[in-house]
């Protein structure tokens, strides 16, 4: 496949030149799942540390995180129809299907219903060879009475000698979207983020967007850190979040998700 058809479909594949090679490198896609009170995401990726590859599988619930190794050999995937696979386990569009038996740590989730009726799915994706040192991360698609569907990521961006703060934010509700990037020249007006509170409000041109959550710190998952999945981080995925979007002073939104993805690393360590 082409350079220009893996830009314009970035959920397929981006390595395949890296599996024959002994660079640097990871990839994996991130597709969570929620029901009305628990949910379930999925990490499916590799990672390649010069002569040490892998192939992965994490997965978070709202108590608990795993993390298991594959063989290389175990990935496969296909473009069209577009999926990845694991031995067993099936990632794509239209569904997921696990099969994990692991000696060191069995994924025991089938002695817990969870129960995904009227929930909502999300995916997304992330290559290269390290995340960020610092970045928030947030989305959120179950709100109380609204069709709406929130990502957001700030992260501190190297630049030459400085640093600067990129946004992502996107916001659809119904069959409107609302796009606050650095790249549109999106302020950011507020930003807090300690122990306690996460209160961040964004500005493009006359719209204003705040989201508002109470902090939890979540459960431990493997991050890249130069190719090598050896930096901790903490994600939730049970965290609340309120959203605000205002055209001037009319209220345009105003809604609260539950079930929502969080992540906040405030330092290189993941914490």
């Amino acid at each position: 496949m082409s350079k220009l058809s893996l830009i314009k479909n970035p959920e397929l594949f981006q390595g395949n030149k890296y599996l024959n090679q002994n660079k640097k490198y990871f990839e994996g896609w991130y597709f969570k799942n929620t029901g009305i009170n628990n949910g379930i995401s999925f990490i499916p990726g590799i990672n390649i540390d010069g002569t040490n590859k892998k192939a992965f599988i994490q997965a978070i619930t709202n108590n608990s995180s795993y993390f298991i190794d594959y063989d290389i050999n175990d990935f496969s995937f296909s473009e069209n129809p577009f999926y990845i696979k694991i031995q067993n386990n099936i990632f794509s569009k239209e569904n997921i299907h696990i099969d994990i038996i692991d000696e060191k740590q069995k994924l025991k989730i089938n002695g817990n219903i969870i129960n995904l009726d009227g929930g909502n799915g999300y995916i997304e994706k992330d290559w290269g060879f390290s995340f960020p040192k610092t970045y928030i991360w947030c989305q959120g698609n179950n709100f109380q009475s609204q069709n709406a569907s929130f990502l957001l990521a700030i992260a501190n961006i190297p630049f030459k000698i400085f640093e600067f703060k990129g946004i992502i934010c996107d916001f659809i509700i119904g069959d409107k979207e609302f796009k606050f990037t650095t790249y549109n020249n999106t302020r950011l007006i507020n930003y807090v983020v300690n122990e306690k509170l996460l209160n961040i409000t964004l500005k493009k041109e006359n719209y204003y967007l705040n989201v508002r959550s109470v902090y939890e710190k979540g459960l431990k998952l493997a991050a890249p850190i130069k190719g090598e999945m050896k930096k901790d981080i903490f994600e939730s995925i049970s965290a609340t979040m309120t959203i605000t979007l205002k055209k001037k002073y009319k209220i345009i939104f105003l809604d609260t998700s539950t079930n929502c993805g969080m992540e906040i690393v405030k330092n290189g360590n993941g914490n």
